[in-house]
């Protein structure tokens, strides 16, 4: 057993002992319920990024370097303990992950092994077309308190 516990237990309806092919069977069976959330395994290069930028250790004072070299050393597999089943937002098809942390590490690992690294995820799917036009067009940088004004475009119209 990994002596790095959860960070946060999964609430997924797998185990870390449970074989890989029998997750990836249960993930396609979700998809085809076409619920809400689902369960996917996706190649790490594939997940996006939410945020911009990340603090150099996790909440619990551990390193983001120790879990990197754990994954190196192969005490951790990624799709064998409950802390890498990451959460994510599917929107127009993007994936978004919400343990930047965590995925941060998954993609420093794939840059020094030769095999395609996979990630499991909890996503939770967008389904409300006024929730996506929602998040197409949030940009704001103070929780919506002030807006910019663009310039005009040059005189003379579409010139």
């Amino acid at each position: 057993r990994s002596r790095w516990l959860p960070l946060r237990r999964a609430e997924s309806s797998w185990r870390c002992d449970d074989d890989p092919l029998e997750v990836w069977r249960r993930c396609e069976e979700s998809e085809e319920r076409n619920t809400s959330k689902v369960l996917r395994i996706l190649p790490v290069r594939e997940v996006r990024f939410t945020q911009d930028s990340i603090a150099n250790e996790f909440s619990d004072g551990r390193s983001l370097e120790a879990l990197v070299e754990a994954l190196q050393q192969g005490s951790i597999l990624p799709l064998s303990v409950d802390f890498l089943v990451l959460d994510a937002v599917e929107v127009d098809r993007n994936v978004f992950c919400m343990n930047n942390r965590r995925l941060w590490c998954l993609y420093q690992y794939q840059k020094v092994v030769d095999t395609m690294v996979m990630v499991c995820l909890r996503v939770t799917r967008t389904k409300d077309p006024m929730l996506r036009q929602f998040l197409r067009a949030f940009t704001t940088n103070d929780c919506g308190h002030s807006i910019r004004r663009r310039a005009p475009p040059p005189a003379g119209g579409w010139g």
